[in-house]
């Protein structure tokens, strides 16, 4: 009777202490992911599709319907210090060649969406990939951001 009693005094600290382990790790883990939210590069993410939506959002009622927003975004893109060199040139295309077709392209390039939030907030960050989850209010919008030479950049979006 008593090594059944130690036993289960036994099994009860055993449980308690996994217990205790477990959430001590889940709350760490936590403020890790609110600490890699906040780091540069997802911030990094978050300025370049603000800025780019800015851009769409100013230039809506400008130009015929076929070319809206062609020059805006082109300028932009070109001129912004936040994507990977690689990057403006994959957009740069894909712009030029959308605007040769009669549609103009449908989604947007940058975001893969046809229409588009103007406000955003990081959802969640992987630093192992690079791959930063930006939500608004009706849409989200998945950004890969890249360091070059010490440097957060965009590498991808609308993935």
């Amino acid at each position: 009777m008593k090594k059944i009693f130690c036993l289960a005094i036994v099994l009860a600290v055993f449980v308690n202490v996994n217990t205790f382990s477990a959430t001590k790790k889940s709350s760490s883990s936590k403020k890790n992911s609110s600490s890699q939210i906040n780091s540069e590069a997802p911030q990094v993410a978050l300025k370049f599709v603000k800025e780019y939506t800015q851009v769409l959002e100013s230039y809506l009622g400008d130009l015929n319907p076929a070319y809206r927003n062609h020059d805006a975004r082109y300028s932009y893109l070109e001129s912004t210090n936040l994507i990977t060199k690689r990057y403006r040139n994959e957009l740069l295309e894909t712009i030029v060649a959308n605007y040769a077709e009669e549609d103009g392209g449908g989604a947007d390039p940058v975001l893969g969406l046809q229409d588009f939030d103007t406000e955003w907030k990081i959802v969640s960050y992987n630093s192992k990939n690079g791959n930063v989850l930006l939500q608004g209010p009706t849409f989200k919008v998945k950004v890969k951001v890249k360091n070059v030479n010490g440097k957060w950049l965009v590498d991808n979006s609308g993935f």
